[in-house]
């Protein structure tokens, strides 16, 4: 018997080749910390500040550069409930954790 579904958006997000959507970036940051890879702190900082540099948000502090963490954060635990094997399920919540660490959100 197969199950055929349609991949979720989270999935997609995070092993999508290429991707580079925050909960790409907090799942590679999660194995480059699991391997001692500077890399870790990198993606943190990415998922943190967007790509011109400019806080998310209207650069009044940790709320808004946490935006990108909390959405990290959802989309990992989202493809993690809709994932049936189980190596890539406890990879999955693994980024969620490494996240909640560095957004003071989860606190």
């Amino acid at each position: 018997c197969e199950i055929l579904q349609r991949v979720p958006d989270s999935t997609e997000a995070i092993f999508g080749f290429g991707s580079t959507n925050p909960a790409a970036l907090l799942f590679d940051a999660t194995e480059a910390f699991e391997n001692g890879n500077v890399k870790c702190d990198e993606n943190i900082r990415k998922i943190k500040v967007d790509g011109n540099g400019n806080n998310n948000g209207n650069g009044n502090g940790i709320d808004d550069e946490d935006d990108g963490l909390r959405i990290a954060i959802d989309f990992c635990l989202d493809a993690a409930a809709h994932e049936f094997n189980y190596a890539i399920q406890k990879n999955l919540l693994k980024a969620a954790s490494y996240g909640k660490l560095h957004c003071a959100a989860y606190k």
